[in-house]
């Protein structure tokens, strides 16, 4: 009787590490689902296979190995989402269950955790505040997360320069700015999404020109999502439209060549208008 019961113990522990291994790899797989969809800027489907991601690791979270793995899985899922405050609370329990990663991660999502809470306050310049220490934190991890930061704190600097401020304080924030993206940019020059934010920051300082130009290098270097991409594009088009508003018509010939590489329909509507 005592055999039989080890045996039937054997047998289900067995099972368990058996399903817990397929849950983890069925975990692993909706997020590198969702990587790939990002990446052809599906954010729709890149979202769905995301919260899938984290919906499987979830069931499986522990504190071994798998488990460790799991919370490493849901914690990554839970950042592309945007849910900085859980992904937090993953990678603190996957560290604990002795998953191995580069330090920084938990610190990176509470910082942007805090950001969104402070932006609902209407706190808006201690959001940036935090924004900009997760940028700074994340450029040492990865790419996507550094970017994702970045551009949280361009769009709240941005908010801070139209309030009711005088012509030059804002100007000093925009030069600001501008300074320290076009670094960036430098730094990592094949990065599209530091280039588009390039090009919000000029059409912020109505340097039309230059705007222009930052929102042709972002879009033939590639956007992440649809939203950046199209919101680009209306970057763009406005930029052109007020270029030509103000008589520099050699523009109509530019514009027309990337209108054809694009294989927009004419220089103001996008493929992605004719859907």
């Amino acid at each position: 009787m005592i055999m039989r019961r080890c045996i039937v113990i054997a047998a289900l522990m067995a099972a368990t590490a058996f399903c817990a291994t397929h849950r983890l790899e069925r975990a692993k797989t909706h997020y590198l689902a969702g990587v790939d969809l990002a990446g052809r800027m599906d954010r729709v489907g890149a979202a769905a296979e995301f919260g899938a991601a984290r919906s499987e690791a979830a069931k499986i979270t522990g504190p071994d190995r798998a488990g460790a793995q799991a919370w490493l899985v849901k914690a990554q899922a839970e950042v592309e989402l945007g849910s900085f405050e859980e992904a937090r609370k993953s990678f603190v329990a996957a560290r604990a269950a002795g998953a191995e990663f580069k330090d920084g991660w938990e610190r990176v999502a509470l910082l942007l955790g805090l950001a969104s809470v402070y932006r609902e306050m209407d706190l808006a310049p201690e959001a940036a505040s935090f924004c900009e220490s997760a940028m700074k934190e994340a450029k040492k991890l990865d790419p996507a997360l550094f970017e994702t930061a970045c551009a949280r704190w361009v769009d709240l600097t941005l908010g801070l320069s139209v309030g009711s401020l005088d012509q030059k304080s804002r100007a000093r924030i925009l030069d600001g700015l501008e300074n320290k993206v076009r670094s960036l940019a430098d730094d990592s020059p094949t990065s599209g999404t530091l280039h588009y934010l390039l090009s919000q920051i000029e059409m912020h300082k109505e340097q039309y020109e230059e705007g222009w130009k930052q929102a042709v290098l972002a879009r033939e270097l590639g956007l992440p999502n649809d939203e950046l991409l199209r919101d680009n594009d209306a970057s763009l088009i406005f930029c052109y439209r007020r270029l030509i508003e103000n008589g520099r018509q050699e523009f109509e010939a530019r514009q027309s060549a990337w209108t054809k590489r694009w294989s927009w329909s004419d220089p103001t509507r996008p493929a992605w208008m004719e859907k």
